[in-house]
Order: structure tokens, then C-alpha cells, then sequence
């Protein structure tokens, strides 16, 4: 039993188990109910750059609506058959590369084996929160540093059967003891359950939302808290429950990091607990002095709107992360600085503040165009020693080529850039292994894409 979960079992002689109940009328159907062929193409995902810890999805007292999603082996699951049988149903969100959810998962294993008798229990797959393109909550690559230590590097998948492929991958290395629902293509549950990476939800057998939680047991939600007051009893007290374990500040960027006019500067913190208790930080803007036309926002698992200027982030013991902070910059050349303080909520006196910049450069950036993604390729992807790009028709003479690692440094530039034909060859021996971004670039045009070296 994980230790981040500790469930007296003392309350289960206590639990009777509840009788089958006539058909549950719920809210009308999210979903189509078909069972959709592997090479059915995965809707467009919409951007939540502004997302924030407010739910998206049904809340509590509310009647849920009605859904059909299947399991791997195509094994049908209707939410109003399921509440038939008088036991109240969690849900929970989620994705391979969200590594929020798979550091959640011992504790979805705990309950079902202590509470699997008398709750429904389900996991339902959704979009990648941290893919190898740009994710649906930063409008920008974000892998993550956990992703890349467990080298869980995928894109968004394209198809349901893609989808499905990567379920099968996670429930190998990954296992989660419970059924494993897969979203529809057009991400129906998604939309209407709440887009928050791993929100959760604890339904009355009448369908009706007893708890609505924005991510699944984060400090101070506690499913386990819910489970109990469901059933009746007085939660058990945990003698280290409160998350006062000291952090540290391992690096940021101090320098102003450079960009070009219109981009979205990223910049991250880097932090770590080395204690034997966990962390709860408060991501305080103390100040902040941008050009008029500038936006920021603090980004942990998700970015939240610019004018949010408190956020926080639980750090596990004996665990490393970061958040990043994101500078939405204008078309004119510019200069910005945030200062934020970051401070441990129940240990006041760990605390650190940071000053992070962003720098563009002088230039005449008029009309930037975005060039459809689809029209700049990269092969072979991911690469070794070289790779080659098509970038299609259209482009001046003096395009650039640059390359940025995940820290938001450059490591290559091209300023002229030989489209011969649309196509060009780079090399990149002198590179270490990882995951890169690649932007081409003139007067006229930019665009991005991701690529893998090995």
C-alpha cells in the first residue's frame, strides 16, 4: 500500500454492500455509442492555454451526463448501466504523458484493491498532456523532465487506433489495476467531463457528482476523505499528513533569454525535495514590469491565465521538478522581468525568489505569417546524424534555421538558409541526443516542428 495513501481497513466490515437499482436516468449521451474503427482520425484538439485549477466539467450536485466508451478488447461501458447496480462510480482522467497521472497511480491501485467491492472504478483516456507536439494546455511543446527520464516521448496520436496503442504501452509499464476507458476520437468525454489533465469525480448511484475534484487526490483533496464521508465514517488521521518537507532551488536562467518579436519566451525553474516529508509551494508574482503589449503566466502542470498571480505546486519527497514561466510576447522588440517568490506554505521560512527575463531582438518583424504545419517536414524523425526538411514553396532567400533545446536555448542557427527546391539538409552530429525544436523562419513566415535526436 503506498504511503501516500493510507486507508484504515477497519471501515470495510463497516460498508454494506448497496442493492441493484431500476435504470438510472441521466443527462443526455456525450457519446454516439459506436464502437470507432482503429483508423478513425482523432478530431482537432483545441488549445487551453488559459486553463485553470476551476473545473471544466460537471460539478458537485450536478447530474452527469450519460457516455458509452470502450475498453481495449472493444468491451462496451454505458455510465447509466454501470450506477445500476446501487454503487457509486469514480472516474478519473488521464494520459501516458502526463506524468501527474502515472504518479497517481499506486494510489488508484490502493483503492481499488481496499474499496474495489463497493465502488466502480474507471479510468478514462484522454488527449496526451505533454506529447512530443505542442500540448493542448501550453500551445507550445512542454515534455517535462519526468517524461524524459522515462523516456516516454510520444506524439498526440493521430487515429483511435494510435490511442489505442499507447494505452496497451502504458497499461505495460505502467499497470493500473482498474478498467481502462478510451475517449472517443473527437474526445466527447473530454470535452464535456472537464479538460483538466487528471480531474476526478466520485457519482451517486442516482448519477448525481458527490465530489468533483480538479486533479485526483492533490493536497488538500483527498479521495480517500471522500470515500469515508460517502460511507459514513471519520477519515483516520494521519500523523504525517502535512506536507512541510524543505525544498530546494536547484537552477534557473538568470539572464534575459532571447527570442524573436512575437514569440513565447519559456523559461524554468528547477526545484527539488530531499526531505522525508513532501512539499505544498506557493508560486507567488511579486512584481512584474513588461511591455504594454506583453502577457505572462505561471505554468506548473498547466498554464494559467496572465492575470492569476498566485499558483501552487506539490513537490513529493525525494522527487525533482520544475514549473515554467511563460512571456507571450508582442511584434515589437522588448525587454521583461518577473519576480516571483516561491515559499514552502507550511514551512515559512523556506523560501526563495527568482527574477526571470525575456529579451527580443531588434528587428523589422511586420507581418509574421504562420505556414501550415502540415507543410514542414522533417525525415528522417527522429534522426542521427542528419536529417532532411520540406518546407514547400514560398519562402525568401534569407530563411533561417533554428534550433532550440527544451531549456529554451539555442543550439544551432542557419541564417541562410539553401531551400533548394523547398528542401534542405541539415546535419547535426555535433548534437547530443534529445528532444529539439526546429523553427524556419524569413520575413514573411514562421514555423515550428519537433524532432527527436538519437
Amino acid at each position: 500500500m503506498t504511503k501516500h495513501l493510507k486507508i484504515s481497513l477497519f471501515l470495510l466490515p463497516l460498508i454494506i454492500h448497496s442493492s441493484s437499482q431500476a435504470q438510472v436516468a441521466l443527462a443526455p449521451s456525450v457519446t454516439d455509442g459506436y464502437l470507432p474503427a482503429d483508423s478513425e482520425a482523432v478530431c482537432e484538439i483545441p488549445f487551453f492555454p488559459e486553463i485553470s485549477d476551476e473545473l471544466e466539467g460537471p460539478f458537485e450536485g450536478a447530474l452527469i451526463n450519460d457516455f458509452t466508451l470502450y475498453d481495449l478488447e472493444g468491451t462496451p461501458y454505458t455510465a447509466s448501466e454501470i450506477l445500476e447496480d446501487g454503487k457509486p462510480m469514480m472516474l478519473i482522467s488521464s494520459s501516458y504523458s502526463c506524468f501527474v497521472y502515472r504518479w497517481q497511480i499506486d494510489k488508484i491501485n490502493t483503492i481499488q484493491s481496499v474499496f474495489g467491492d463497493f465502488i466502480n472504478i474507471y479510468v478514462v483516456y484522454t488527449v496526451e498532456a505533454h506529447p512530443t507536439d505542442p500540448s493542448p494546455y501550453f500551445n507550445a511543446v512542454n515534455i517535462g523532465a519526468a517524461n524524459y527520464a522515462e523516456e516516454i516521448l510520444i506524439s498526440q496520436p493521430l487515429t483511435y487506433g494510435e490511442r489505442k496503442d499507447i494505452v496497451a504501452t502504458m497499461q505495460t509499464t505502467h499497470p493500473v489495476n482498474v478498467p481502462v476507458l478510451l475517449d472517443t476520437p473527437c474526445n466527447d468525454w473530454w470535452l464535456n467531463f472537464g479538460t483538466n489533465p487528471n480531474c476526478a469525480f466520485f457519482i451517486n448511484p442516482d448519477g448525481t457528482v458527490y465530489d468533483a475534484q480538479e486533479w485526483f487526490d492533490r493536497y488538500p483533496d483527498k479521495m480517500s476523505n471522500t470515500i469515508f464521508s460517502y460511507f459514513g465514517e471519520e477519515p483516520p488521521v494521519e500523523e504525517d499528513s502535512i506536507p512541510n518537507g524543505v525544498f530546494y532551488l536547484v537552477d534557473y536562467e538568470e539572464d534575459c533569454i532571447q527570442d524573436d518579436p512575437g514569440m513565447t519566451i519559456i523559461t524554468s525553474v528547477d526545484l527539488a525535495n530531499t526531505a522525508t516529508a513532501d512539499s505544498y509551494l506557493e508560486i507567488l508574482r511579486l512584481s512584474e514590469d513588461l511591455p504594454s503589449g506583453w502577457a505572462s503566466s505561471i505554468c506548473t502542470d498547466v498554464c494559467y491565465p496572465p492575470d492569476v498571480e498566485v499558483a501552487n505546486m506539490y513537490l513529493y519527497e525525494g522527487t525533482a521538478s520544475y514549473f515554467s514561466y511563460y512571456f507571450y510576447t508582442d511584434e515589437y522588440p522588448g525587454e521583461g522581468e518577473v519576480e516571483l517568490l516561491v515559499k514552502n506554505v507550511y514551512t515559512p521560512a523556506n523560501f526563495y525568489t527568482v527574477t526571470l527575463k525575456a529579451c527580443t531582438s531588434d528587428g523589422s518583424v511586420t507581418a509574421i505569417e504562420d505556414i501550415d504545419a502540415d507543410r514542414l517536414i522533417v525525415a528522417p524523425n527522429p534522426a542521427s546524424n542528419a536529417f532532411q526538411i520540406f518546407a514547400g514553396d514560398g519562402w525568401q532567400q534569407n530563411t533561417m534555421l533554428e534550433m532550440y533545446d527544451l531549456n529554451g536555448q539555442r543550439v544551432m542557427l542557419q541564417p541562410n538558409l539553401n531551400l533548394n527546391g523547398g528542401y534542405a539538409n541539415v546535419n547535426v552530429d555535433q548534437l547530443p541526443a534529445g528532444m529539439y525544436m526546429l523553427r524556419l523562419s524569413d520575413e514573411m513566415h514562421s514555423t515550428t516542428e519537433c524532432i527527436q535526436i538519437l
